[in-house]
């Protein structure tokens, strides 16, 4: 049957009874049907413009058993269910765990002709079909905030309250600012113009150092007043974070296109290699006293921002997804339009937004990370065992800035394997062996990094002393801080993998955890020595130890075990009153009134009193109760109360 256009899209219409008595009508009754499309193309016009699309309107079916009320968008909770709307079907977000199987992602198919008929399956299907595709959305969010410190938000959210467990030598950990952009842009915002413009003024001491804070020909310069804009809002954020706007208010609002205008600056200035204007030599002396002014600010910052090394002046940042793995969806930007075009792409939650750390240690210019697995074998009291060698993870290319691509900067193995330049040559070669190998081949481990270490000239043992002794605090220092979202069952384990950036000054920033790290199949013969070695140390630790506490332990060291004192609970004083309950005289009156019999109701409450049990001599004197809430004295009410207190 060959509907009209407007047919095909009658689920816009107000009115979807006519819609379907169009479509049940015969095609050869042409009168019946002209009619009735005009009828429905009045329906058309009457309706707004601006009116949302209700395919359900006026339709006649049962309608699903429970509408779920929406989650707080305020909550701090990273949840399973914070990005879903009510529960209609055909409106989840694009999500693994947003769709049920019974429901049509789309309320229609473009390419169905039969409209009629998907209306039917939509309208007419089961009342419970959503129902258990819920139930299964709520399990999966109680097993979700279990795993808090191994989903990338969760573990940002744990972390943010983790400095009351700081304790020296013993628990502290470094972790890049994150946010959620679907629930904090502000913050977001804010962090990124700051941090534009102390990069801006990095950039101009670097520039002004090596003689190049001119213009240079081909690249169009930057105002001088973006120096100027950029040291007030530096000092802006100095006085708010040394108190000093309690009395005043040192910030200053600007709008969304300054603001603007300034980034485009930035980026040109920094990415771009654009100089500055300078067109006399009047514009030259007031460049020295921007230098001078600017490098007092950069130090001061230095004191109070403690990821002042780890900022650099690009503003880089990395995209993740919050519960994949593997690299999988990462994106590395600087720019703030394509980083909020990526984050309304998503659901909400998808996402966390993490400072890059531009500044990593490079071995022969390349970028590494380190994977530390550890153990934890009983979660009150915490136990943890670190394994005494991590795996040195390389990237494919030598770090530069020229390009994000994941092969530079994401040292994630299931990535890396993709693009190992080395591996391709020896398929095409067969086996021959090449003259040159990449730093991924030549088989660096924690001992050869420690060696390479001390050639540089740091004393002792680096690698132990320094990364794997701050690795290990900040094992603990996380694990702690998840300590209460955690399952208290005997006789179970965990083994999780952390993934750990050294900084040029040898600090150790903790990026992510992950509870089932890869373990097979070996990508070298460092990882088939160390994953064998890891498995065969934990069946040592989980079975040989509870026998025998001075039994070998393989590679793992206990580091932390978490000492809780005993101590006896308060259960409230054992005190014990002992006397004779006195009742009071009773006035007359009353107890004339009460021999006559009194009305009904105080014969009831007589035979009441009769029917009750005499009362312990050593019972607490009673308080009788009031018909409505009364606010009096606490001991007038005592002293006058039916009944005194023990002697």
């Amino acid at each position: 049957m060959d509907l009209p256009p407007d047919l095909r899209t009658f689920h816009r219409s107000r009115d979807i009874r006519t819609a379907k008595d169009l479509a049940t009508t015969d095609s050869t009754n042409e009168d019946k049907a002209s009619h009735s499309y005009c009828k429905l193309t009045s329906l058309l016009c009457l309706e707004k413009k601006e009116s949302p699309v209700n395919p359900y309107n006026r339709v006649d079916w049962t309608k699903m058993n429970s509408k779920w009320p929406l989650p707080d968008t305020d909550d701090n909770e990273i949840n399973a269910v914070n990005s879903l709307p009510q529960l209609d079907c055909g409106a989840f977000p694009k999500s693994y765990m947003d769709a049920c199987s019974c429901c049509p992602r789309q309320i229609f198919d473009k390419h169905d002709t039969d409209t009629i008929n998907n209306y039917r399956s939509i309208v007419l299907k089961d009342d419970d079909c959503c129902k258990t595709h819920w139930t299964r959305k709520e399990r999966y969010q109680k097993i979700k905030a279990k795993v808090d410190r191994a989903i990338k938000l969760g573990m940002a959210r744990l972390l943010e309250e983790a400095h009351w467990l700081y304790e020296k030598d013993v628990s502290s950990v470094l972790f890049p600012r994150s946010y959620n952009l679907s629930r904090e842009p502000k913050a977001f915002l804010d962090d990124f113009r700051l941090t534009a413009a102390a990069g801006l003024l990095k950039w101009f001491v670097g520039r002004m150092q090596d003689g190049q804070g001119f213009s240079e020909s081909g690249h169009r310069p930057i105002l001088m007043s973006r120096l100027e804009f950029a040291i007030k809002r530096c000092e802006e954020f100095i006085a708010r974070e040394i108190h000093q706007n309690i009395d005043k208010d040192f910030v200053t609002e600007f709008s969304e296109e300054e603001w603007n205008s300034f980034l485009d600056d930035y980026t040109a200035a920094v990415h771009e290699g654009a100089g500055i204007e300078t067109t006399s030599e009047k514009s030259r002396d007031q460049l020295q006293k921007y230098l001078e002014a600017t490098n007092p600010i950069l130090a001061r910052l230095k004191e109070i921002d403690p990821q002042y090394e780890l900022n650099g002046m690009r503003n880089i940042w990395i995209l993740k997804p919050s519960e994949l793995c593997c690299g999988t969806g990462i994106s590395i930007s600087h720019s703030l339009k394509d980083i909020f075009r990526k984050i309304k792409s998503r659901p909400k939650d998808y996402f966390i937004v993490q400072k890059y750390i531009e500044r990593p240690l490079l071995i022969h210019d390349t970028k590494f990370d380190i994977r530390q697995w550890y153990l934890v074998t009983n979660t009150f009291p915490m136990t943890i065992w670190v394994f005494k060698e991590g795996l040195l993870r390389f990237s494919s290319k030598p770090y530069t800035f020229s390009t994000y691509h994941e092969a530079i900067h994401i040292c994630n193995t299931a990535i890396q394997e993709k693009y190992d330049e080395e591996r391709r040559r020896r398929r095409k070669r067969g086996n021959s062996e090449e003259v040159v190998k990449s730093i991924r081949d030549q088989g660096w481990d924690c001992e050869k990094l420690n060696e390479y270490l001390k050639q540089t000239g740091l004393d002792g043992e680096p690698y132990y002393d320094k990364i794997y002794t701050k690795m290990s605090e900040a094992i603990v220092l996380t694990m702690l801080a998840s300590q209460e979202h955690m399952d208290r069952r005997r006789c179970s384990f965990e083994l999780y993998g952390a993934d750990f950036v050294v900084m040029e000054d040898l600090s150790v920033w903790l990026i992510e955890i992950n509870t089932n790290p890869r373990m097979h199949p070996p990508s070298s013969r460092i990882t088939k020595r160390l994953y064998s070695n890891v498995l065969e140390s934990l069946v040592k630790v989980i079975m040989d130890v509870p026998v025998n506490p001075a039994a070998d332990t393989g590679g793992f060291n206990l580091v932390y075990r978490q000492n809780i004192p005993d101590f006896r609970p308060y259960l409230g004083p054992c005190l014990f009153v002992f006397g004779k309950s006195i009742t009071l005289q009773e006035h007359p009156r009353k107890r004339e009134k009460r021999k006559k019999g009194g009305t009904g109701w105080m014969k009831q409450q007589q035979q009441h009193q009769q029917q009750q049990q005499p009362r312990a001599w050593t019972a607490p004197p009673m308080i009788p109760r009031l018909r409505e809430p009364k606010i009096v004295d606490f001991i007038d009410y005592l002293n006058t109360a039916r009944c005194t207190a023990a002697n």
